[in-house]
């Protein structure tokens, strides 16, 4: 009984070195920068679509903004750096799901390439994204969602000079709202604020009033 004990601890220990490694992947970056199909492997800098142990990164330093459609989103992280990137989950039975959504925190970012992410989801698409960090480097990176969008999160952080822009509804008389549901708690330092139709850099919306801090 010993023996069959020792051989299953040994087989776990010779197991998690590998496993590890296949936790920790590392960088899978966008190449596209026109936009395109995130599930086309030849977009991807790996060859291969991102998987759910991988960073999706986004970081080309495009002159222009970029869209990215698919139908499924299942990542460790996606990384949005200095690019102005539209990421758009249209058809029925959409899905986004990522462990950690920053923008903003790469070592590229300045004030003139702060990051900038607009979601756009159907009304009925699932979405979880467990940490969402917005500005990390202070500079002024915006995260924005569609009338149609809605995110459940664990954690918020929307930081100082960052912004959080929810995109009302015009067409159909305010009928659908963005929203963001963030189960475990966020830090609201930055500008959140609610605008009529699609953005463009010079616009400028009005701040919610309310907590720059609070639990959900």
């Amino acid at each position: 009984m010993k023996s069959s004990t020792h051989a299953i601890a040994t087989t776990f220990l010779l197991l998690l070195p590998a496993s590890a490694a296949f936790a920790q992947k590392g960088e899978n970056s966008w190449l596209n920068s026109s936009g395109g199909d995130f599930d086309l492997p030849s977009n991807w800098s790996q060859n291969v679509v991102p998987g759910s142990f991988e960073a999706a990164v986004f970081d080309l330093g495009a002159t222009l903004e970029y869209e990215v459609f698919g139908t499924e989103v299942n990542v460790g992280e996606l990384i949005f750096g200095r690019d102005d990137v539209t990421l758009r989950l249209p058809g029925p039975g959409a899905r986004l799901d990522a462990g950690t959504l920053t923008i903003g925190s790469r070592s590229t970012n300045t004030s003139e390439r702060p990051g900038r992410l607009r979601i756009e989801l159907v009304e009925d698409a699932s979405s979880f994204l467990n940490t969402i960090e917005v500005g990390k480097n202070g500079f002024a990176s915006r995260l924005e969602l569609s009338p149609s969008t809605s995110v459940d999160t664990s954690y918020l952080d929307i930081r100082l000079a960052s912004t959080l822009r929810l995109e009302l509804d015009q067409q159909s008389g305010g009928g659908f709202d963005p929203m963001i549901l963030s189960k475990g708690g966020s830090n609201l330092l930055g500008t959140r604020c609610r605008h009529s139709g699609r953005r463009s850099h010079s616009s400028r919306c009005s701040a919610d009033s309310g907590e720059r801090s609070r639990r959900s």
